[in-house]
């Protein structure tokens, strides 16, 4: 098969229909959007888009709500403060009504003692009286009695007194902390209400991705269909043309034909790992080097890893998938993953794939196993 040519353009163009073959004419690059022309394809993108926007939405709902629980923690801290502190003043008043009954009681047990003394005297005959005191001593005894009998009323009415406000205060402080418990549980069960919703939607936002994987991997099978009805040149992949800038060098110029190397944006054309270089920058809008990513194929996985960047066993559409296997290693573009867990992949310098049948040329496989790479993600 002929080598691509460096600018090369196409456009699925049902211009002439003979014995069922399709003629294409170079009118424009094509892209993956000029295979989705299928009921099912247009449908599963619809899909993807419905689903990705409900994701995005039950994750701005979950976050509000986080805002929102977390301000009634903090009221519920602030109301369990307040009746703390108020409890405290309970527990103080009490001692203090305590130490109030204790007055009461020394009072009235001193004042028992000089009542029941004034009252003896009181039963004293007229005749003994007369009898021990002169009139002005009767006079100013029965003047002392009657101011010890009114100290005693006043001292009793005092704590009295005293008591009933200590009292009162208790219960109204009682009421209070009754009043404020009830409103901390009404907080409590606000939140509670509050995170449940919030973990209703993050399970929603969770399944809305799942369901949007599920109809990218849809539309990725679908475009696949059609390409394979018309990619005679196996350069059309799922995410359009071989877009590789220097596909018109390869594989010609791939090192081991011409005894050294060319370099294409920091690595040697017509490798994997050029060619995976330029994909990650031309769907992330910088290149695998500028995420940080370096050194031979089998190295890609520990950079990215370093970078920052997340490497798992989880293939998606538009990742690097890396073998660590061989003297170097091997990278591939993930054009799209499968119902079946499979994936659809492009590459460079694979004679298993190459369209060439030579090292250094384009190639394309589809329903590989997932578990033949690891896979680093650029989102």
């Amino acid at each position: 098969m002929k080598t691509v040519k460096k600018a090369l353009f196409l456009t699925l163009a049902l211009s002439l229909v003979l014995g069922g073959t399709f003629i294409l004419t170079p009118e424009k690059e094509a892209d993956a959007k000029d295979f989705c022309t299928s009921d099912a394809c247009k449908q599963a993108e619809a899909d993807y888009l419905e689903a990705t926007k409900k994701a995005d939405e039950a994750r701005s709902h979950a976050n509000t709500l986080e805002g929102e629980i977390e301000r009634l923690n903090a009221e519920i801290t602030a109301m369990e403060n307040k009746i703390e502190a108020n409890k405290l003043i309970v527990e103080d008043l009490k001692v203090q009504i305590a130490e109030q009954k204790a007055i009461l009681e020394q009072q009235q047990a001193g004042f028992a003692e000089i009542g029941a003394d004034v009252h003896f005297k009181e039963k004293e005959s007229e005749l003994i009286q007369a009898l021990k005191y002169t009139i002005s001593e009767r006079a100013e005894k029965k003047a002392r009695d009657e101011n010890v009998k009114a100290q005693i009323s006043s001292s009793v009415n005092t704590i009295n007194e005293n008591m009933k406000a200590l009292e009162l205060k208790q219960a109204q402080v009682e009421a209070l902390i009754e009043d404020q418990q009830i409103q901390s549980d009404r907080i409590a069960e606000n939140k509670n209400r509050q995170a449940e919703l919030k973990t209703k939607y993050e399970n929603d936002a969770s399944q809305y991705s799942e369901d949007a994987k599920a109809a990218e991997r849809k539309r990725g099978e679908e475009i696949a269909k059609e390409i394979a009805k018309y990619n005679s040149t196996g350069k059309v992949v799922a995410s359009g043309l071989n877009s590789y800038p220097k596909a018109g060098d390869c594989p010609q110029n791939n090192y081991t034909n011409i005894g050294y190397v060319i370099y294409y944006d920091g690595m040697a054309i017509c490798q994997c790992t050029s060619y995976a270089n330029w994909k990650v920058r031309e769907s992330w809008g910088k290149s695998a080097v500028g995420f940080g990513i370096m050194g031979n194929a089998k190295d890609w996985g520990r950079s990215a890893a370093a970078a920052g960047l997340r490497v798992d066993d989880e293939p998606e559409p538009h990742t690097v998938g890396y073998q660590t296997s061989g003297i170097f290693g091997h990278v591939v573009w993930i054009e799209g993953v499968n119902a079946d867990g499979t994936v659809n992949l492009s590459e460079y310098n694979n004679l298993y794939s190459s369209v060439s049948g030579q090292k250094g040329d384009f190639g394309y496989r589809v329903n590989v196993p997932a578990s033949s790479f690891r896979y680093i993600h650029f989102r």
